[in-house]
C-alpha cells in the first residue's frame, strides 16, 4: 500500500548514506555495518521496484489490463465462461496476489514486466545485477564467495553501490 514509493526509497537511501559515514573503532563491527548497509541498498531497490509496479498497476485500469494480458504466469490459465464475472470482480485482488509473489531482484523478469505493462525500458542493469549477486553472498555466506574468499565491502564500495542504485531508480522513476 506504499503509494509514496519514490519518497520511501529516497528516505531510506539517505539514511543508508548517513550510516555509511559512521566510523566505528572496532574493525569487525565496522565491517559488519558496511555489509548490512550494502544489503540494505539492494533491499531499497527491490522495495522500490515492487511498490512502484504494484501501486502503478493497481492505480490504472489500462495498466491492470496490460498486466493481465502480458504476465507470463497467466498465459496458461483458463477460466470457464460461467466463472467470468467471479474473476472479473476479483481482478485487482488476483493481480495483487500474483505481483506480491514475484521476486523483484530478478531484474530480467522485472524488466520484462515493466516493458510489457508500462512500455518502459529499464536502464542498463548489468552492474546492478552484479550488486544483487554480491548481496546474495553477503546475506547467505556472511560476506564470503562460494570459494570462501572474503568480499571487500568498505565505505567506498558501499557509496558506489548506493550511487548506482539511486541513479538507476531515478532514471526508472522519471520514465514511470
Amino acid at each position: 500500500a506504499n503509494t509514496e514509493f519514490y519518497a520511501t526509497f529516497s528516505e531510506e537511501i539517505s539514511s543508508l548514506r548517513v550510516l555509511n559515514n559512521l566510523n566505528i573503532a572496532d574493525l569487525t563491527t565496522q565491517s559488519t555495518l558496511k555489509r548490512q548497509i550494502y544489503i540494505g541498498a539492494v533491499t531499497c531497490l527491490e522495495t522500490y521496484l515492487s511498490d512502484a509496479f504494484i501501486n502503478t498497476v493497481l492505480s490504472n485500469k489500462e495498466y491492470l489490463k496490460s498486466f493481465f494480458s502480458s504476465f507470463q504466469d497467466f498465459k496458461e490459465q483458463k477460466i470457464r465462461m460461467n466463472e467470468l464475472f467471479t474473476y472479473f470482480d476479483k481482478a485487482e485482488k488476483i493481480a495483487k496476489e500474483e505481483m506480491l509473489k514475484v521476486i523483484y531482484h530478478q531484474l530480467p523478469k522485472i524488466s520484462n514486466m515493466y516493458k510489457a505493462t508500462f512500455e518502459i525500458t529499464f536502464p542498463d542493469f548489468s552492474e546492478i545485477s552484479r550488486y544483487i549477486a554480491i548481496r546474495h553472498d553477503l546475506v547467505h555466506r556472511n560476506g564470503k564467495t562460494k570459494k570462501g574468499e572474503p568480499i571487500l565491502v568498505n565505505q567506498t564500495v558501499v557509496n558506489e553501490v548506493i550511487c548506482k542504485i539511486e541513479a538507476f531508480v531515478n532514471e526508472l522513476d522519471r520514465n514511470l
